[in-house]
């Protein structure tokens, strides 16, 4: 398993377009991903459980993924919160 935290950047929060470049960046993986916001846990390849999170800009998410290709895949997810979700 790896875990790391990504900390929302862009100025919009993690809102529909950030969740669902997640989403879609995920489905050429196949690990599990969890993301979490102050201990409550959501599906990493659910746009609605992301919604639900209401991150907004500064909050510090946990990401954790389990599986064969687990490292690539945290590492995608990692370069989308660095690239602000191609946002600014």
């Amino acid at each position: 398993m790896r875990r790391e935290t990504a900390v929302v950047q862009n100025k919009h929060g993690f809102h529909l377009r950030a969740v669902t470049a997640i989403v879609k960046a995920l489905q050429e993986f196949t690990s599990e991903v969890t993301v979490s916001k102050d201990g409550i846990k959501r599906n990493g390849r659910s746009v609605l459980d992301l919604m639900l999170l209401e991150a907004t800009e500064g909050t510090a998410l946990t990401i954790e993924v389990t599986g064969d290709d687990e490292n690539e895949a945290i590492l995608r997810i990692l370069e989308l919160f660095v690239a602000r979700f191609g946002e600014e």
